[in-house]
């Protein structure tokens, strides 16, 4: 039992350890991320001073793509030498949203996939990684397979805490789709059962939007 416990203690010490390397490495690549932004909005404001006209927005997204692409590196390599950390799940969702950013698609779907296989089906991350896959997937245009991962999220109790932020997305994926009574419950669940809910308002919105729509069909 002593030896037992000392392995785990040691396990426990060497996981810690781990988890801090990855945090404290996760929390330079944001500050890098944060100063680069900055910096593009400033020299694109500099811009526009000097010649008095507006970068175009294909211009700016080739000019974030040029700078970002680094940093993007940067998250997945947190994401792949630290893998089972919570460092590595926020890394991994960090660089996926560059890289849809950008239309990079497959390779922000391949990145969220296999942060979700090192995620334990109870934490947090296993919701959110759901959650960030469906956005993906809509935003290619394949609500069907959207639906199915918020389905994941709304179908388990564990992740009750992120219920109306995918059933706000599966009422815009319904609503894309024309299923507009699945539309509808999913935006009244949200008004019914989460009072108080930082989605509510733009539930009862797309609500409104939704009924007047289909009035006027």
């Amino acid at each position: 039992a002593v030896v037992i416990g000392a392995s785990w203690a040691g396990f426990n010490y060497y996981t810690k350890k781990k988890e801090l390397s990855a945090q404290a490495e996760l929390a330079r690549i944001e500050a890098h991320h944060a100063a680069t932004l900055k910096k593009i909005t400033e020299e694109s404001q500099d811009k526009k001073a000097k010649d008095k006209s507006k970068p175009s927005k294909e211009d700016l997204l080739a000019k974030e793509e040029q700078e970002l692409t680094p940093i993007i590196q940067r998250y997945e390599s947190v994401a792949k030498t630290h893998s089972h950390t919570k460092a590595a799940k926020i890394s991994a969702m960090n660089a996926a949203n560059l890289l849809v950013k950008f239309k990079k698609h497959e390779a922000a779907e391949k990145l969220l996939q296999q942060a979700l296989k090192e995620t334990k089906k109870k934490s947090m991350f296993f919701g959110l990684l759901q959650i960030q896959l469906g956005t993906l997937l809509a935003e290619k245009e394949q609500c069907d397979k959207a639906l199915s991962y918020y389905q994941k999220v709304v179908g388990n109790k564990n992740f009750s805490y992120l219920h109306p932020q995918a059933l706000l997305k599966q009422g815009v994926c319904y609503t894309q789709l024309k299923q507009y009574d699945q539309a509808q419950a999913a935006y009244e669940r949200i008004i019914n059962e989460f009072k108080g809910n930082a989605m509510q308002g733009t539930a009862k919105s797309l609500l409104r939007l939704l009924k007047v729509s289909q009035k006027g069909s």
